[in-house]
């Protein structure tokens, strides 16, 4: 993957680098995957990590996508719902 993301970062103007974006969160929204690219857990088991252990996993994930050419993660910060709503498809139902 690296290979294409230096290809398109070729085509930047001098002095100024493309946006390689992905979005990596974890279970089922983990869209580079294989060599090179650790399994990331659900949100809702990420959120039964220790704040270190969560740290440290990110840091992990967040130097292989750099690894690979994205300078861009556009998982979000905070996806709450509450257990009334756990049916929410776009939150609740993504364990």
């Amino acid at each position: 993957m690296r290979a294409v993301t230096d290809a398109l970062q070729s085509y930047a103007p001098s002095g100024n680098s493309l946006l390689i974006t992905t979005d990596e969160e974890g279970g089922s929204v983990q869209h580079l995957k294989g060599d090179g690219f650790d399994t990331i857990p659900s949100q809702v088991a990420q959120g039964s990590m220790t704040q270190t252990a969560l740290r440290s996993s990110w840091a992990r994930w967040g130097s292989q996508l750099a690894a690979a050419g994205v300078n861009v993660d556009l998982a979000p910060v905070v996806d709450t719902v509450t257990v009334s709503r756990s049916s929410n498809d776009a939150i609740g139902a993504l364990n």
